[in-house]
């Protein structure tokens, strides 16, 4: 956290000097784990909380205090469909996305009357490299890059604080948790990524 710590540092520095400002910022670097919290190495897991959680916030409030003075701009801060409920085997993972989500939704009303708009962007498996480069474990079919920029885009028009994009998403991430206990709703899911680790 040093390094990124120190990048964030030169990156208000440099933005400072140069007098660039930031209308639209979009934070949406991530990355996941998959395992038992126990099988998995902690320094890797630690950056992921780091890198999800922590960097979100510091790049979003780097910014946005640029933003406040202007009384203009725009953030989108990527979360996840996985953000609204637990998921054994990639626990920390979708608890560092239940932060981004919570993080986002509560400042989109703190800035609503600063003419600053905040959006928490819920997207489900989107066909990046998130998939192969970590250890992320895909469920249904994946969604397009293009197809999120354009559904975060139409939610900002909207001025919603937060969106899940796509129905089926929608009801396995808000509709399905409603209708569970807590204690359901984890074992379903718990048993739907054993079998998809096993694929």
């Amino acid at each position: 956290m040093k390094h990124l710590g120190k990048i964030i540092y030169l990156s208000k520095i440099y933005f400072t000097r140069e007098g660039l400002l930031i209308d639209r910022l979009i934070n949406c670097a991530g990355f996941a784990t998959s395992g038992n919290v126990y099988d998995t190495d902690f320094s890797l897991q630690h950056t992921q909380i780091m890198l999800n959680a922590t960097s979100l916030f510091d790049l979003t409030k780097l910014f946005l205090d640029g933003m406040i003075k202007r009384n203009h701009g725009q953030i989108i801060n990527i979360a996840s469909s996985s953000a609204y409920h637990p998921i054994p085997t990639m626990a920390v993972y979708a608890a560092t996305k239940a932060f981004v989500l919570s993080f986002t939704e509560a400042l989109s009303l703190e800035c609503r009357d600063k003419n600053v708009q905040v959006l928490a962007f819920s997207p489900g498996a989107t066909d990046t490299n998130f998939f192969s480069a970590s250890g992320g474990v895909a469920y249904g079919n994946l969604r397009t890059p293009e197809g999120v920029v354009q559904a975060s885009v139409k939610a900002l028009k909207q001025n919603k604080i937060s969106k899940i994009d796509g129905f089926n998403n929608y009801f396995t991430s808000s509709i399905l948790p409603r209708l569970l206990t807590r204690n359901r709703m984890v074992n379903l899911v718990y048993g739907i990524m054993k079998k998809q680790l096993k694929q």
